[in-house]
């Protein structure tokens, strides 16, 4: 008894050869795909990046705030104790003068 081919020859060229194709899409695909891994790891980097800087000028805006806020309370101070030391320079002086 003979053994009967499952496929001829131009059907197993023809597999081969859709075979090939596809292996030559999935090739394509997988560039394509490490591509974009690469392009979503620099996009990450990028985004740690600005996330940093943008946590510096926070602290940044925060350091001048109060900073503002110290020279404004300081000059409050200067401004509602020099009539205090003004008068109290003065009854010192007209006393001492008598």
């Amino acid at each position: 008894m003979e053994k009967e081919q499952w496929y001829s020859n131009k059907d197993l060229f023809e597999k081969i050869q859709k075979l090939s194709d596809e292996l030559q899409e999935t090739r394509h695909l997988v560039v394509k795909y490490n591509n974009l891994v690469e392009k979503l790891y620099r996009v990450e980097e990028k985004t740690e990046e600005n996330t940093r800087e943008v946590k510096n000028l926070a602290n940044e805006v925060n350091e001048m705030k109060y900073t503002t806020k110290g020279k404004s309370s300081a000059y409050e101070m200067v401004r509602n104790w020099t009539p205090w030391l003004i008068t109290i320079a003065t009854i010192l002086y007209t006393f001492l003068s008598n």
